[in-house]
């Protein structure tokens, strides 16, 4: 994979310590999808924060990825900042917002995110339940389906060697 890397001094305060210069590291990956990911860095306190872009523009996708053994938690995923992601045999729909920051990680991290995350999005008693079925997916007792739906086309997958997953692409509309 080619890239390009770039390193500037930014005459900005950081937003944490106030420090007057800020690092922007900015990466330009070439293939095989071409994604920009810029690095905020305060030298001072090591605050950063992180921006990915997709550089393409695309139809829409949906992957399906099935999850079927342990291993195939370890499937890479990114999400722009469009895409919806859903876990039907875990109840779990995560729609986009105005809010949604472009990720890279894997479908094992958006389980423990989610994880962390459980009380905004579950009712009490659907929480107990919904903790316990990740659990076993984690554990790779439970078999289950990651739905990646993107309108923007952004979103990418690469999974491991012998994880069953699916493309479609949609028309734009």
């Amino acid at each position: 994979m080619s890239s390009t890397y770039e390193a500037l001094v930014l005459d900005e305060p950081c937003t944490r310590c106030n420090f007057p210069k800020i690092e922007m590291r900015k990466l330009v990956y070439m293939s095989p999808n071409e994604f920009e990911v810029l690095v905020f860095v305060c030298p001072n306190c090591g605050y950063h924060q992180s921006y990915i872009a997709d550089l393409n523009s695309k139809k829409p996708v949906r992957y399906t990825i099935y999850i079927n053994q342990q291993s195939d938690l370890n499937t890479l995923i990114y999400r722009s900042p469009q895409a919806d992601i859903a876990i039907p045999e875990l109840g779990l729909e995560v729609d986009h917002t105005g809010f949604t920051q472009a990720k890279i990680t894997t479908v094992e991290g958006f389980l423990l995110e989610a994880k962390s995350q459980v009380d905004a999005l579950f009712t009490k008693s659907e929480a107990e339940k919904f903790l316990a079925m990740t659990e076993a997916a984690l554990k790779g007792r439970l078999k289950f389906t990651f739905i990646l739906d993107d309108e923007s086309g952004a979103s990418w997958v690469k999974a491991r060697t012998g994880t069953n997953y699916e493309v479609e692409y949609q028309q734009n509309t």
